[in-house]
């Protein structure tokens, strides 16, 4: 009988006992939802934290825009503006700027000499600087005889360029008239008709050349 009683002791016990593990208090499973999370825990106070649509306020409709959200220009009186005068002009900052701009040199293509000082190039007519050249029909006398010095000078000249192009570095003196100092294949072509006897100058740089072409006999002062 001592043994049944202790026996149902022990159910009663472990009955009571699962009863309240089974049980939650509301209280204390409202106090758990409310508290903050991780997460929470973690965002400094202060921090604006990002609302749904739903919860976000609506614009305040008392704001209004004061010249088309513009600002006024200040109001100033006509006798009280100054002008004050540039500088320079445009075309005179147009001019200094240009001039700073490394100039490069015309290039002429498929020239034709048409004495030994002058060429064309389609339209263009060019004429080499500082040189003096006789006329493609010029004549000139020798020991034996008058020969045609005029044809001799321009064909020479068309032989050194052949149909190679030119490069001249000068200035347009028309839309259609260039003068300058021409090379072809680095060779300036006044200097060289003036070492070969093709054509006379006064100026100072070709005096050397122009000396040795009449010590050699040279184009227009062979015998």
């Amino acid at each position: 009988m001592f043994i049944l009683d202790r026996r149902i002791l022990g159910y009663i016990l472990l009955a009571i006992m699962l009863g309240l593990t089974g049980c939650d208090d509301p209280d204390k499973n409202k106090e758990s939802t409310s508290a903050p999370t991780d997460v929470e825990k973690t965002i400094p106070k202060g921090t604006e934290v990002s609302k749904s649509d739903s919860e976000l306020e609506t614009a305040r409709k008392d704001l209004r825009i004061i010249g088309d959200g513009q600002l006024p220009a200040p109001i100033v009186k006509d006798d009280k503006i100054e002008r004050i005068e540039p500088l320079e002009t445009a075309e005179e900052k147009n001019a200094a700027e240009k001039a700073r701009i490394p100039k490069k040199p015309d290039i002429f293509s498929l020239p034709i000499a048409i004495t030994s000082g002058i060429l064309t190039s389609g339209e263009t007519r060019i004429t080499l600087n500082d040189i003096v050249a006789p006329e493609a029909s010029a004549v000139c006398n020798g020991q034996n005889g008058e020969w045609p010095c005029g044809n001799f000078a321009k064909s020479a000249l068309q032989r050194l360029i052949r149909s190679r192009s030119i490069t001249c570095n000068g200035e347009w003196k028309d839309t259609n008239e260039f003068q300058g100092a021409c090379q072809v294949a680095g060779r300036d072509l006044a200097k060289w008709v003036i070492e070969q006897g093709w054509a006379k100058s006064s100026h100072p740089s070709f005096t050397d050349a122009l000396n040795l072409a009449k010590s050699a006999k040279k184009g227009l002062w062979r015998d």
